[in-house]
């Protein structure tokens, strides 16, 4: 079991504390800027239902809505990470949450549009990265659902996929060449297959054009199961998925990573997923395989973890963890939980000691807030919605 609550209320009011103390230079969603501080307080809020993190959640939300309404925006592109769509995104989580009195679609109407005519421009460019492009963009148009200009977006941005996906004989995949250029296929949930795959099954289950989507979604994974090898646990090759291959499928690579940003856990994330969508156990059945062989491994060497913050430390580790428990029901998933999140405490005391954090302190992937909100979800034993964003 995770150690006393007592620590780690002590260690929360540490987090909140430097990061109150840090402004953000920037407006981004994750790249330390103001929308992922009104994220981390909004989700505060809602963890302790202290109006002190509400104030602060609109108090920033004035100050980028200000930069906003001067044009002076301190974004970069259309992107979720660092641009406009990092903006929408957060505005529609505050008002479905019910914290915005505003009529959303014409506020946002331009941005939207905006939106619309980059993902398409993306998908043509082969720039689909999740966080950096056009599958960013296609998850907030599917979580503005319903909604009838959104839908006409998604349904022109579906034809699009359709168009772009390269076709094998082992199924469909899209090229993402953000930032790797061309010449290689990728696997992972930020940059590659888990990633857009998992935003499809979502798009699916909207029915906005089934055969389309439905096509893509199980050829998509026909592809990423294909790619599927057996672990030789004593030559200390655990990954059962790689991160990438050529685009020949001659040369793959693998790493022993699990964590968020890429790894098996993706994989599995996604069969869950879908699974449930298309009705298939056997997509199940391979997840809980998969899964449930993560457990075993806890040693730098089979998981590559050597930080404690989201994107690839333990944190973001623990965090999947339960997310998995929740698609599945599998409480084997509450151990590796609390496992990690008890070696995120230990390695955070030592992170605060040495005060190795400074400069991540606003940096929801890479710093203090993302390792916050996941030792209060684990303190209220709640998932907040806050992971949503990161497809979890």
């Amino acid at each position: 079991m995770v150690k006393e609550p007592v620590k780690v209320e002590s260690l929360l009011t540490q987090l909140h504390q430097l990061i109150d103390q840090h402004s953000a230079d920037n407006d981004s969603l994750m790249s330390g800027g103001k929308l992922g501080l009104i994220v981390y307080y909004h989700s505060l809020w809602q963890g302790y239902r202290d109006n002190t993190y509400l104030d602060k959640t609109y108090a920033l939300l004035d100050e980028v809505l200000n930069h906003m309404n001067k044009a002076t925006l301190e974004l970069e592109g259309p992107s979720l990470a660092t641009g406009i769509c990092g903006l929408t995104s957060v505005i529609n989580l505050l008002y479905k949450d019910g914290l915005l009195d505003i009529d959303i679609d014409e506020e946002l109407a331009r941005y939207d549009d905006y939106l619309y005519h980059q993902s398409l421009q993306l998908i043509k460019e082969d720039k689909l990265d999740y966080l950096h492009g056009a599958f960013g963009i296609i998850k907030y148009f599917t979580d503005r659902l319903p909604q009838s200009q959104t839908e006409n977006y998604l349904r022109d941005i579906i034809r699009a996929l359709y168009e772009k996906c390269v076709v094998t004989k082992h199924g469909i995949w899209f090229r993402n060449i953000f930032l790797f250029g061309d010449g290689q296929i990728n696997f992972s949930l930020t940059q590659g297959q888990a990633g857009f795959l998992s935003v499809l099954t979502a798009l699916h289950e909207t029915e906005i054009d089934p055969h389309k989507t439905g096509y893509l979604l199980q050829q998509g994974i026909r592809f990423v199961r294909h790619h599927l090898r057996e672990v030789d646990l004593i030559g200390q090759d655990w990954s059962f998925f790689p991160l990438t291959t050529s685009e020949a499928e001659d040369e793959k690579k693998y790493n022993n990573r699990l964590g968020w940003c890429y790894g098996d856990l993706n994989q599995v994330s996604l069969f869950y997923k879908a699974s449930f969508v298309l009705q298939d156990e056997n997509l199940k059945q391979m997840a809980d395989l998969v899964g449930g062989s993560s457990l075993m491994r806890k040693t730098n060497e089979a998981t590559q973890i050597d930080d404690i913050y989201f994107c690839n430390g333990t944190a973001g580790l623990a965090q999947y963890y339960y997310s998995l428990y929740r698609y599945s029901n599998e409480e084997s998933y509450l151990e590796g939980w609390h496992y990690w999140i008890n070696e995120t405490i230990k390695r955070l005391e030592v992170v605060l000691h040495e005060e190795s954090f400074k400069g991540r302190e606003t940096r929801m992937l890479e710093g203090l807030p993302g390792v916050a909100l996941v030792l209060l979800g684990h303190l209220i034993n709640e998932e907040l919605p806050w992971t949503d964003l990161l497809l979890l």
